[in-house]
């Protein structure tokens, strides 16, 4: 069953990345999710993103750097604690978002294509079980 999920990611990641490369050729699937993270919780904290996409804090903060460096995102001080930065969705972050929708949504079609939603639904229950039963501490849902 591992093999099963391992390939399947890997192959979800691949053909996520050629639907996103025909919009934007340097953005990588890990700053699309990224960035829609970020548009979706304007204001975001670096750890409450790096939950959300499941990857460490550290490499959430080098991505953002180029986020910011690619004009994608800027980043603003916390009101009540100067020690965070909130993460906030430029203009020009929301219209490659928006530009990149199309391919997602085409992508998404085309992967779930012949799946009831009520299969969709369970397996994304399952997978959650499997994720908190390997160690996940927090499952995050939108």
């Amino acid at each position: 069953m591992l093999y099963m999920l391992e390939r399947s990611v890997r192959q979800f990641r691949l053909h996520l990345h050629k639907s996103l490369n025909a919009v934007d050729p340097d953005l990588t699937v890990e700053q699309w999710m990224m960035l829609s993270e970020i548009s979706f919780h304007s204001g975001i904290g670096n750890l409450d993103l790096s939950k959300r996409v499941a990857k460490d804090p550290a490499a959430v903060s080098r991505s953002c750097e180029l986020l910011v460096e690619k004009k994608l995102i800027k980043t603003q001080d916390h009101k009540t604690d100067s020690r965070k930065k909130m993460m906030l969705i430029t203009p020009k972050g929301q219209q490659l978002l928006n530009k990149c929708e199309k391919e997602v949504e085409r992508f998404r079609k085309n992967v779930t294509k012949g799946i009831s939603q009520d299969d969709l639904n369970q397996a994304a229950a399952t997978l959650d079980k499997l994720y908190y039963n390997s160690g996940g501490v927090e499952i995050i849902s939108h």
